[in-house]
């Protein structure tokens, strides 16, 4: 936060809600900032949980982003995420891909499926955040030699 005090909107992949609570409440609360929480479609139960207040546990989680295929969100982080997180966006698991792809090509920083997601909901919200300055938080490039090729060879 003293690095980059003047953060609009910050994008953070949301598993079982842990980091996107932190961020909501330090760049968020503390900063002022926009925070948007980003799950896969197939593994949305935090999301679910976040729009309808009701925690429940999903019969299955279908995305290949192992970091973020959860099946239930986490009670703390979750009242947390309702309380200060702006927003919570969804992308598909196609959208993870190309955001993978673009991390690898245009920046070579090679990352797996939970790791772009906040890069695929960026490029989701497009115009939304032309001019303001983004934090994209990315970590964890656990991607298997198959799943990477698999998902370069995809256009």
């Amino acid at each position: 936060m003293e690095d980059c005090p003047e953060v609009d909107v910050l994008i953070n992949p949301v598993g079982g809600g842990s980091s996107a609570a932190a961020y909501a409440l330090t760049v968020g609360k503390l900063l002022g900032a926009t925070v948007i929480g980003v799950q896969a479609a197939g593994a949305d139960a935090v999301y679910r949980a976040w729009n309808d207040g009701v925690i429940e546990l999903q019969d299955h989680a279908d995305t290949f982003a192992e970091g973020i295929k959860t099946r239930t969100p986490f009670a703390l982080p979750l009242e947390i995420m309702q309380e200060h997180l702006t927003e919570m966006v969804l992308v598909e698991d196609d959208e993870l891909w190309t955001a993978i792809r673009r991390l690898l090509t245009d920046d070579a920083i090679l990352a797996e499926g939970a790791a772009a997601t906040s890069i695929a909901a960026a490029l989701k919200l497009g115009d939304e955040l032309e001019g303001k300055t983004v934090v994209l938080p990315i970590s964890g490039s656990n991607l298997s030699t198959a799943k990477l090729r698999e998902i370069l060879t995809k256009q």
